[in-house]
């Protein structure tokens, strides 16, 4: 089980993920598709938990250059 740590002291545990797979030549999933969805969710899961002060300028073509 994966713990993380808000920025208020909160754990949150990551119960939910079942599997992981990767598809390293795209035969599978349309990559670029799933990453911008995939961050889209990780952004609007820090949303949730963090202050908005601190992720202002943060967007998924931002995450990406990262």
């Amino acid at each position: 089980m994966l713990v993380m740590q808000g920025s208020a002291g909160q754990s949150y545990r990551l119960q939910r993920i079942k599997a992981i797979s990767f598809d390293c030549d795209m035969t599978l999933r349309d990559f670029e598709a799933v990453m911008r969805h995939s961050l889209g969710r990780a952004l609007a899961e820090l949303h949730r938990c963090l202050l908005e002060s601190l992720l202002t300028d943060l967007t998924i073509d931002r995450m990406i250059e990262i």
